[in-house]
């Protein structure tokens, strides 16, 4: 058997293993882990392999304040385990459990946390006794896989009205060149200011660029235009078998044309047309059944869960940390780790 720790800035040996596994997908990538900025932590992919099986686990490892010790947890997004093979027996678990563990004391680990990818079962299958996975809320996809026809069926009927109704007003959407990122950048920042958004959902000029040429998946950045305007944009994800709905912005002055929904009409046909498999749209801000999940669910009945891993590696460290940061008046909050919640 054998455990690897591969740092980020070994893009060949994270690739390499990447590409032994049945699946993966943008958010597992090295380039991915790239634009994730220094300060946050330090990205590693971690290998496991005993016989012919094979598992992955990307993680981001962070310092916590005050404190000799650390934390593991993942890139925004979708993570989890990776495998070589879809089924892998309960003892390869078992002895993966053992090895990570002792990573994780070595390295002063207390506590992991990962998203889990909704349309990868394996990536949520995890140990027995290794902490514990739960269901947080409930996404949207588009099963690529269907004949155009078999998808629009999916739609609303309303939302088929609504894209016949945009198109009749000659709003049109294409695909972008990679030189074009700059300016869906400037009303991508202009629609998180119009919404008020928190500082994670704003991104430095280099985000795009980066993301716009990758070396490891493609990204697709379609604008709508509306007499010589660009009316909206949305910039989706291509791994694998995997279609991604990854940022989208309206200038204020087109909301009343509603373009998301003709550009995401025109991301699931270029999904198809590319061999995708899937279109995943997401869920709703910060898992909520709320409007933005209405939205997306209108182009689709299908539904993932998406999941959460919490493991408290080290019980009284991670306990003392608790107290020292809330004495006797722990919060009721399902925030994980805790003591990095904020009041």
């Amino acid at each position: 058997m054998s455990f690897t720790e591969i740092p980020l800035y070994d893009k060949g040996a994270w690739q390499k293993q990447l590409s032994g596994m049945s699946t993966y997908d943008v958010y597992h990538t090295s380039l991915y882990h790239e634009l994730i900025p220094r300060n946050f932590g330090d990205s590693f992919l971690l290998s496991y392999s005993e016989g012919n099986y094979k598992l992955c686990f990307p993680v981001i490892i962070r310092d916590i304040a005050g404190s000799p010790f650390r934390d593991a947890t993942s890139a925004y997004g979708y993570g989890g385990l990776l495998t070589g093979r879809v089924f892998i027996p309960g003892e390869i678990y078992s002895n993966f459990k053992d090895a990570l563990s002792d990573y994780f004391f070595r390295k002063k680990i207390i506590s992991a946390f990962s998203r889990l990818h909704p349309l990868i079962p394996e990536s949520s299958v995890f140990p027995e006794n290794m902490g514990k996975v739960e269901a947080v809320n409930t996404t949207v996809y588009l099963d690529l896989k269907l004949c155009d026809k078999q998808q629009l069926t999916r739609y609303s009927c309303s939302l088929r009205r609504q894209i016949k109704k945009i198109d009749a007003l000659g709003l049109k959407v294409r695909i972008a060149e990679k030189k074009e990122y700059p300016a869906f950048a400037r009303i991508y920042s202009q629609t998180m200011e119009r919404l008020n958004a928190g500082k994670k959902y704003f991104f430095p000029d280099d985000y795009f660029e980066k993301i716009m040429n990758a070396p490891d998946f493609q990204t697709c950045l379609l604008l709508a235009e509306y007499k010589g305007e660009i009316a909206g944009g949305g910039l989706f994800t291509c791994c694998n078998e995997f279609m991604q709905y990854h940022l989208g912005a309206v200038p204020g002055k087109f909301l009343h044309l509603s373009p998301l929904k003709v550009i995401i009409d025109a991301a699931r046909q270029f999904g198809t047309r590319s061999g995708l498999k899937y279109l995943h749209l997401g869920g709703g801000y910060g898992g909520r059944e709320d409007g933005l999940f209405e939205f997306k669910s209108r182009f689709s009945d299908e539904r993932s869960v998406f999941k959460v891993w919490k493991w408290i590696v080290n019980r009284p460290e991670y306990d003392a940390l608790v107290e020292k940061r809330f004495g006797d008046q722990i919060p009721s909050t399902n925030y994980f780790p805790l003591y990095r919640y904020e009041w």
